[in-house]
């Protein structure tokens, strides 16, 4: 659990192990993919290359030849987890997958992650694919600052408009345990202060979730590896308590009334 401003840590248990980090890899792909190309609504087509994934892939439903706004494409990355989407913004951004991977592993040293290795955009095992809580944390407090990423990453739902090849519809986050809760639809583990991230699972990573949270003018942003299903969203929520617990917003207005000082010249 670390600060968004300054990144300082809250709270940390094995932050520098070594873990599978499942799709929350996305977070620095669609970051990239924000970066990097300069027009979000331009039109780019899914190539074989994109669609070659393995079968028990999460996909955002893309198919060959599909004629889709990029800006789609990463609301469907980021929302859906699509493994399919993930590789179309390597291919956009970089020309090829192998290239993209390489300009990841750049980007996350450049940030300072120094035990993390990426082989490829979406996240699905490979044991040469790693990272750490704390280097995830990294990543996340820089995509954070992105105004783009910050609105993608907070969206519930969203509508993919008609293309070439499918009608419009609507996809749902898959971290909508965080996100979204109400009278009529109870959800225990609903957070009214968290603005994103990512969730993540497979076999080797366990369940995972990268979050983050505002309240009272503090945004902290949290990770956790390796747990259950449901103990994600229930970790996450201990965590980012005990963080607003330990935190306080003032204004220099406010500091000065706590503590009054007259100066006579």
């Amino acid at each position: 659990l670390i600060t968004a401003d300054k990144g300082e840590i809250i709270f940390e248990k094995d932050p520098y192990t070594p873990r599978y980090p499942a799709s929350t890899t996305k977070i620095l792909t669609v970051l990239l993919g924000i970066m990097m190309v300069e027009d979000l609504n331009q039109t780019v087509t899914v190539t074989e290359t994109a669609m070659d994934i393995p079968s028990d892939s999460s996909t955002m439903g893309l198919k060959t030849g599909e004629e889709i706004r990029f800006i789609d494409v990463l609301y469907g990355t980021m929302l859906m987890s699509g493994n399919d989407g993930a590789n179309v913004i390597a291919e956009t951004v970089s020309g090829s997958i192998p290239a993209f991977v390489e300009l990841m592993n750049q980007t996350a040293e450049m940030i300072g992650c120094v035990n993390t290795h990426f082989v490829n955009a979406h996240g699905y095992h490979d044991d040469n694919h790693y990272t750490t809580a704390y280097d995830l944390a990294l990543i996340t407090r820089e995509a954070m600052k992105n105004d783009t990423f910050r609105q993608i990453s907070s969206t519930v739902t969203y509508t993919i408009p008609k293309t070439n090849l499918q009608r419009s519809r609507t996809i749902t986050t898959k971290s909508e345990y965080m996100l979204s809760g109400s009278d009529e639809k109870p959800n225990k583990y609903y957070f009214p202060d968290a603005t994103g991230v990512k969730a993540g699972s497979h076999s080797h990573s366990g369940y995972c979730f990268v979050g983050s949270a505002s309240r009272d003018g503090v945004d902290l942003i949290s990770v956790v590896l390796f747990t259950g299903k449901r103990a994600r969203w229930a970790d996450t929520i201990k965590l980012m308590n005990y963080g607003f617990s330990q935190y306080v917003s003032v204004t220099p207005q406010e500091l000065y009334q706590m503590n009054p000082i007259t100066i006579e010249t």
